[in-house]
């Protein structure tokens, strides 16, 4: 007797009713998950890592995203466009809200007044970034502005 009926590649098991196709692989929906959280991602957005694991999406940023430089945490991509912003700046990555002069604290943008000029690895507006020249271009609390 022949077995018509597939196996999941997850569980092992035949498949009798519903069959989900994912990676050239067949799998019970209940069992193609994400590989941290365990969420079932039948119909879900998912992603793979360069060993071939699925994630989803969330967890997948969480672990794979570019980390920001000043804060740490991942740089996500935004809900509205799901796409991933951030600043590249001294070969570093930023969010944007964190892309601040490092003497002033003032949000760094491309205007002109308020670009970054950076010194010793450190983000600096135009006015810090004179100061700190000044001062041998250590960290320094800014009194002169």
């Amino acid at each position: 007797m022949h077995e018509t009926a597939e196996r999941c590649a997850t569980c092992s098991h035949l498949i009798v009713d519903m069959v989900l196709q994912a990676l050239g692989k067949s799998y019970h929906p209940r069992c193609f998950r994400c590989e941290k959280c365990k969420t079932c991602l039948d119909g879900i957005p998912f992603a793979l890592d360069a060993e071939g694991k699925v994630y989803c999406m969330e967890d997948y940023h969480t672990m794979f995203a570019p980390k920001c430089a000043a804060c740490h945490k991942p740089i996500m991509p935004t809900t509205e466009s799901g796409e991933t912003v951030r600043v590249v700046a001294i070969n570093k990555d930023y969010h944007i809200e964190c892309y601040v002069c490092e003497g002033c604290g003032m949000q760094l943008t491309d205007e002109p007044e308020k670009r970054c000029y950076p010194l010793n690895a450190h983000l600096l507006c135009k006015k810090c970034h004179l100061i700190w020249a000044r001062t041998g271009g250590d960290k320094q609390p800014i009194t002169d502005l």
